[in-house]
This record gives C-alpha cells, sequence and structure tokens, in this order.
C-alpha cells in the first residue's frame, strides 16, 4: 500500500478516505517482530501530510477463512497483536481513526469476540456484508452482529463493504440499508461501487456492483446523502 494522488484529490473534494492495510504476501508473525515497521513508518510520514481526517483499518475480515490473516490460519493472539503493533506505528498521528473491519457473522467463522484488539486500538467497528438474495433484510443481516459487537465493545459502527447481487436487486438494498443505518444508529454504510463484471475471481467481484447503473438505488442513495449533510 502507498498513498496515490487521488486520495488527496478526494479530501480536497469533501471526503473522508478509508485506508485499508492489507499484508498480503506478509506474515503477522514478521509484523509483530517489527520487520516491517520501516514500510509502516513510511506509509505513516505519507498520510501525516493529508489534511482532515483519515479512516484506516488492517487485515479486514479475519473472521472468515479466505484471507491469509484469518480464521484457520494464524491464532487469535497474532492477529490482536499484529493490528496493535500496527496502530501503535501511527500512533502519533491524531487524525487518523481507526476501524476494526470483521465480515458479518456466518456459521462457520471465528467468533470475532477473540478478535477484537481492545477500544484503546479502535475507533470504529465496521461490518462487511451483501445482500444475496431478496429476502433479506438489514435486520437479517447485520443485526446479530450488531448485537454482538456492542457485548463486548462499546464504539461506533460503520457498515464498510456492501452491496446487492442481481437477486437481491440493489434498489431493494439501498432501501434496507437507509432504513437500517436509522433503525440502528449506526454511521451508515460504504457501497462496494465497482464493476467486476466478467471477472472469474473471488464470488463478490464477478458482477457490476455500482449503484449508478440503478436509477432507484442511485435516487435513494442521494436522498439519504443530503439528509445526512443536513443533519
Amino acid at each position: 500500500m502507498s498513498i496515490s494522488d487521488p486520495t488527496p484529490r478526494m479530501i480536497a473534494n469533501g471526503a473522508v478516505p478509508l485506508i485499508e492495510l492489507e499484508p498480503f504476501g506478509v506474515k503477522l508473525r514478521s509484523i509483530i517482530a517489527g520487520k516491517e515497521d520501516k514500510w509502516l513508518a513510511r506509509q505513516a510520514r505519507a498520510i501525516a501530510r493529508l489534511p482532515g481526517t483519515v479512516l484506516m483499518s488492517f487485515a479486514p475480515e479475519a473472521n472468515g477463512k479466505w484471507y491469509t490473516w484469518g480464521y484457520h490460519h494464524v491464532t487469535p493472539a497474532e492477529y490482536v497483536a499484529a493490528w496493535r503493533h500496527v496502530v501503535r506505528m501511527f500512533r502519533a498521528d491524531r487524525h487518523i481513526k481507526w476501524i476494526w473491519m470483521i465480515n458479518r457473522l456466518f456459521d462457520g467463522g471465528e467468533p470475532i469476540r477473540a478478535l477484537w484488539p481492545g477500544k484503546s486500538y479502535v475507533d470504529i467497528a465496521g461490518i462487511d456484508g451483501y445482500f444475496d438474495f431478496s429476502y433479506q433484510t438489514y435486520t437479517s443481516l447485520f443485526a446479530p452482529t450488531i448485537a454482538d459487537i456492542h457485548r463486548f465493545a462499546n464504539v461506533p459502527i460503520l457498515l464498510t463493504e456492501v452491496a446487492a447481487r442481481p437477486k437481491a436487486g440493489k434498489g431493494y438494498a439501498m432501501a434496507q440499508l437507509v432504513a437500517g443505518t436509522r433503525r440502528y444508529h449506526t454511521l451508515g454504510f460504504i457501497w462496494f461501487d465497482v464493476n467486476k463484471a466478467g471477472t472469474n475471481a473471488a464470488w463478490k467481484i464477478r458482477f457490476d456492483w455500482r449503484m449508478e447503473t440503478n436509477q432507484a438505488a442511485l435516487t435513494t442513495f442521494h436522498r439519504f446523502a443530503w439528509a445526512m449533510r443536513k443533519t
């Protein structure tokens, strides 16, 4: 990861960037031992030069098995130790807010309580999850995870990666997200607004996820965003 040109432009246009540090090809034990400190220090200096608030996260969705830093690949203790070490490398920068990002609860996943780094290391809890079918609701998808987080942590919650498969419908999913944000008093949501149609990679990137391909979704989002700006 490095700070690219679009990040300052995003901030200049009023956006708050979310920067994810994803340790592909790097073992958590190496991070814990300080072997990646020079790289982390360079990123910390680059981020320190950015104006305004910056959201950051490290090793997302560790309760799943699909990443090398996730369930069955590393122990919860290793994950927590690596998370804390990374945060300490950036700690001098007070305009960073750290988001602990996990996948929504699902059968066969790591218990998220074991992965909690502690309130001193987390500003916001993030939840990732997708609408796969039209019978799913905000409550059925996210409420169990929200409730579980509230059992051990008193931090704001943000849905950090959401979108909808064609069987669910973008307009329907957007309406659910807006209503659910208000009902559960979360900070909001980040839509995975990327066109990945035609790829052969993981399930979540085979579709065109962009909200702007669905007028109902786009209209609902614009109204919600405008209302949030006025609050």
